[in-house]
């Protein structure tokens, strides 16, 4: 059961929120305080902080508990584990603010970026708000600006989306450099879904169909740190090739909803799918950790290969991945094993002689 902090609802009735701000935790104690403290500084006063411990064991449940008797805005909700897109749907379910902002505790944003987000929304009266962040692995810093630019129409946005807003250096993956309305998330009951991987994607593909205008916002306001993110490549997840094909089939559902014709979206789109399965066979279906037999890896490959989606994205470019789908569609588990090792092992080679 939850257990909700001690700042309550009521202070939500007395004065306007202009910005729900949204924070999942899961074992975060080394950034939280960073974190948090980025977040309770920021220009804007009128925001709630709702924090969803997601069954934290490394101390981050006593310290979040302690750090929300600083401030009244914040409150505090203890779970049991259950994933970042599940945590973020209960904080939904307790926002009141006319906005919503999701923020990773392990990341860190420019104090003015509520307030200068919040005013550019309303001015434009846009359904989102998407702006530039900075991106970091401790040594090499890389800004991603993003251009400026006010889609305010369904028909702009057709036409800007692929340049502009599918461009994985514009981040149409992530939900930190964005500000949401939530009356949309309300309306149309949009939430996360059970995925452990591309859940936030999903989302900002069924918020996309759900709006006719966005602002395009040219300022940095947000730190990524590469180093703190966990990877879906380092754990076997046997559901990896659903999630790859689901996010195909939605992505074109989105083509079709928002009537986009720039051939850029297809090509881009077939490309992205399909160099997802060649990781999908590299990172998971042989996977240490992968407990399946090569029948069992057979039906999986069958599944995938037997797909709509297979058959339209399987357009290999270079060696490695054309022997890869030669195996996949002859349902050539063995081999197709074989191939990922030799591939690894050229790889490993390859990093020897390179830091010798």
């Amino acid at each position: 059961m939850n257990s909700l902090g001690a700042n309550k609802e009521s202070m939500t009735q007395i004065k306007p929120i202009d910005i729900s701000v949204l924070i999942p935790v899961f074992n975060g104690i080394k950034y939280i305080q960073r974190g948090l403290d980025a977040i309770c500084n920021q220009s804007l006063k009128s925001i709630e902080i709702i924090v969803v411990d997601d069954g934290s064991t490394d101390g981050s449940s006593a310290f979040l508990d302690e750090y929300a008797q600083k401030d009244s805005r914040i409150t505090i909700i203890h779970q049991q584990n259950a994933g970042a897109g599940r945590a973020r749907n209960v904080a939904m379910d307790h926002a009141h603010g006319e906005f919503f902002y999701f923020f990773d505790i392990d990341d860190t944003v420019e104090p003015t970026m509520l307030e200068v987000a919040c005013s550019t929304i309303r001015k434009y009266q846009a359904k989102l708000a998407v702006f530039g962040f900075r991106v970091t692995d401790g040594m090499a810093t890389e800004d991603v600006v993003v251009p400026e630019k006010q889609l305010l129409s369904q028909a702009a946005i057709a036409k800007h989306y692929v340049s502009d807003i599918l461009s994985v250096r514009h981040g149409s993956g992530f939900l930190w450099n964005k500000l949401y309305r939530g009356d949309v998330i309300r309306r149309h009951h949009i939430q996360f879904n059970h995925f452990k991987v591309q859940e936030d994607e999903l989302f900002n593909i069924a918020y996309m169909k759900c709006i006719d205008s966005v602002v395009l916002m040219p300022h940095v306001f947000y730190t990524y740190y590469i180093s703190n993110s966990g990877n879906s490549r380092s754990r076997f997840l046997p559901n990896m090739h659903e999630i790859i094909i689901t996010v195909h089939q939605t992505f074109v559902e989105l083509r079709h909803t928002l009537q986009i014709d720039d051939p850029r979206f297809h090509e881009f789109l077939c490309h992205r799918t399909f160099s997802a399965l060649m990781l999908w066979v590299t990172f998971h279906l042989y996977h240490p950790d992968c407990p399946w037999t090569d029948k069992e890896r057979k039906a999986v490959v069958r599944a995938v290969t037997d797909s709509p989606v297979w058959k339209v994205v399987n357009h290999p470019v270079g060696l490695e991945s054309s022997l890869y789908a030669a195996a996949m569609t002859a349902g050539n588990v063995r081999l197709l094993g074989l191939y990922v090792q030799c591939f690894r092992y050229l790889r490993i080679l390859k990093k020897a002689i390179s830091h010798a």
